[in-house]
């Protein structure tokens, strides 16, 4: 074996190059028994750890002023930023353009948004955690900025380590004994609790995946190990031993590829990538002088070009897979070879015009930190800044016909109402609407803000996300947010409403045909939805509304709640487009039978039939008929507008076709 080589080490490259691919593979889903190409990140966060302590000590060895602490740090966060920054701004600024003109403005934009600003300053995992967004979900699928969570990662782990790397360099010389034993151990000691951590966060949600203290030990790993080899440790010692840790670190990585499951990351999964990658990375620092097969395939012209590239390929790969699956998709081998080629075509054009000349300090740029510091700060600033812009005015550039926000969303509960009552009654004098629901209230806002307008009452809104009330399919009682939500409106409800006012109890009450993220197997929902436990469920559901009511009517209103409406197959908002219309999300179309629609909705139209012969108080509004006229509902109405937003909340064109309906029901109610 020859001495180990102070300088470049291609075969890393290659193992960069492995990595990179298992990813992309996995996103692509190119090759379905590599399930666990995403732990390819795991062996990036190892060679991470191992290069960075290389690049530290090499900065020391080289410089006159060995263990100057300012200058080591300024010329390793000099190094670090030429090498990081420039290429993922422009991604950033780049992926945020592109996703303002073709992804529409929906609900989901919020969480995209706040990833991507997030990713600007390294903070992007700390994001995604606290918001709870998993990984591997069909939401983190459509979020373009995802994968910066790896880069928050290193970038967080740059901030501490090189503090460590200078205490461990003070430590190895002519120091009192304690110093030096606490500068060998902390390290280690740190490694141990991130462990530990990883441990006691594998189940307690998306922090132990996303956030550096579950994820510290696999790039302080890497960094153990270079700080054992700088000290004659960890080297193979004959070419043989290099051979069987090069060959048996790949068994591992690809086992990892193959066989890691998504519930285990990272404790206790990353632990294959991760004993694969020190294996690989121990057997590479030495040049052996009778290289093994695979020593001399990852020093390929193939492995070093992907190697070289693998930054900016992981870059760009993800916004490029992404904006797809919003558009055209992604879910045929010609889509994705598209993909392919457009991310190494974006990779190559980065790595040639970006990322190359800033790291060879060739750029526009200089080197220099006078100059780097503040010129990173500044386009920083500057390009985020124009991202805000696009945030901020992503109605005006999108493309989409989502846009046009007076037909497609549900405005906000003041944003339609007149200044003058458009209509007098003196039956109406003094009343108040309370809607009360889940996501399917606030979907009725345009049409309540209009109606309440018109007939000078007030109208006040309770509403939460997934919280039926009354949905006649399935009991709240067992959701942990359904008690406080329902005790705290109650009680606003005590104190507002008055004998005369009228409840509305407005819910989705019809099985959801349209997933926003993929296809739904609607003989398979069907058969769920008239199963024995659903039937179970349903009666469940109907004592609990019967309760409900039963409370209400203890306050002297008027209950009235709304038939359970038509839903459709698709998410419109996703299929209505001209650049996505092919998308795979619609590949059932969007129109529905009435007759299929009529048999979803009969159980809920019997109970409701139970409730109204046991409560005097309680009248049913049912939408269902204007909104389906004919034997095939369509969500557009005839002149091409669209009723609903996605597959069951209705529009703000939508809620204009029902205003005459609903507020003759109102007053119906007040002149009995």
């Amino acid at each position: 074996m020859n001495k180990q080589n102070p300088r470049y080490l291609p075969v890393i490259d290659g193992m960069r190059a492995l990595a990179v691919t298992a990813v992309i593979i996995y996103h692509l889903d190119l090759l379905p028994r590599l399930g666990g190409g995403f732990s390819g990140v795991d062996v990036f966060f190892v060679i991470s750890g191992y290069i960075i302590s290389r690049s530290l000590h090499q900065s020391i060895q080289s410089s006159p002023e060995r263990l100057s602490f300012p200058s080591y740090l300024a010329g390793f966060y000099e190094r670090r930023i030429s090498r990081i920054l420039p290429a993922l701004l422009v991604c950033l600024s780049v992926t945020f353009a592109v996703s303002t003109l073709f992804i529409p403005p929906v609900w989901l934009n919020q969480s995209i948004d706040r990833t991507g600003l997030h990713a600007f300053f390294g903070v992007s995992n700390i994001h995604l955690a606290r918001e709870g967004q998993n990984y591997f979900s069909p939401r983190g699928d459509l979020n373009p900025f995802l994968h910066t969570w790896s880069l928050g990662v290193e970038e967080q782990f740059y901030l501490i380590y090189p503090l460590l790397f200078y205490f461990w360099l003070a430590g190895s010389g002519s120091v009192r004994r304690p110093v030096r034993f606490l500068s060998h151990i902390i390290l280690p000691v740190l490694t141990v609790l991130s462990l530990a951590a990883a441990f006691l966060g594998r189940d307690g949600g998306q922090g132990g995946f996303y956030l550096l203290n579950g994820r510290f030990w696999e790039l302080a790993a890497g960094a153990l190990l270079f700080m054992g080899q700088a000290r004659g440790k960890f080297l193979p010692r004959t070419d043989r031993a290099s051979a069987l840790l090069q060959w048996g670190g790949l068994a591992l990585v690809l086992a990892s590829f193959v066989l890691s499951a998504q519930g285990y990351f990272p404790f206790p999964g990353a632990f294959l990538p991760a004993a694969g990658s020190l294996m690989m990375l121990s057997a590479s620092a030495a040049e052996p002088e009778r290289p093994s097969l695979l020593f001399r395939l990852l020093r390929t012209p193939p492995f070093l070009y992907l190697g070289k590239r693998s930054y900016s390929l992981y870059l760009w790969h993800w916004p490029v897979i992404v904006l797809m699956r919003w558009t055209s998709g992604v879910h045929t081998l010609p889509l994705k070879i598209t993909a392919l080629f457009i991310s190494f075509a974006l990779a190559s054009l980065s790595y040639r015009f970006v990322e190359s000349p800033f790291r060879r300090g060739t750029g526009k740029g200089s080197r220099s930190g006078r100059i780097l510091f503040p010129s990173a700060i500044l386009a920083l600033l500057v390009l985020w800044s124009g991202s805000q812009f696009m945030v901020r005015h992503k109605e005006e550039l999108s493309l989409s016909v989502t846009r046009d926000s007076f037909q497609w969303r549900s405005y906000k509960f003041k944003s339609e109402r007149a200044p003058e009552p458009l209509f007098m009654d003196e039956n109406v004098n003094g009343r108040r609407l309370f809607v009360w629901g889940d996501s399917h209230a606030a979907a009725y806002r345009t049409m309540v803000n209009i109606v309440s307008s018109q007939l000078g009452m007030e109208a006040y809104e309770f509403e939460r996300g997934g919280c039926a009330v009354a949905g006649l399919l399935e009991p709240m009682a067992d959701r942990q947010e359904w008690a406080e939500y329902y005790e705290n409106t109650l009680e606003d409800l005590r104190a507002l409403a008055r004998p005369g006012d009228v409840v509305f109890l407005a819910s989705l009450r019809m099985p959801e045909l349209a997933d926003r993220f993929e296809p739904v197997d609607l003989v398979g929902v069907k058969s769920a939805f008239f199963s024995f436990e659903a039937n179970t469920a349903r009666e469940a559901a109907l004592a609990e509304a019967d309760r409900i009511v039963t409370e209400l009517e203890s306050l002297g209103v008027t209950v009235l709640i709304d038939a359970p409406k038509p839903v459709v197959r698709a998410p419109l908002f996703r299929c209505s487009d001209w650049f996505n219309r092919n998308n795979p999300v619609a590949s059932e179309g969007v129109t529905m039978e009435r007759a299929l629609l009529e048999e979803l909705r009969g159980p809920q139209m019997a109970s409701l039939a139970v409730l109204q012969e046991r409560h005097d108080k309680l009248a049913v509004w049912d939408p269902f008929p204007l909104l389906c006229p004919g034997e095939i509902f369509s969500p557009y109405d005839g002149e091409g507008l669209p009723l609903y937003f996605d597959g069951d909340h209705l529009s703000g064109n939508g809620n204009r076709h029902l205003v005459s309906s609903f507020k003759e029901e109102l007053l119906s109610l007040w002149r009995e």
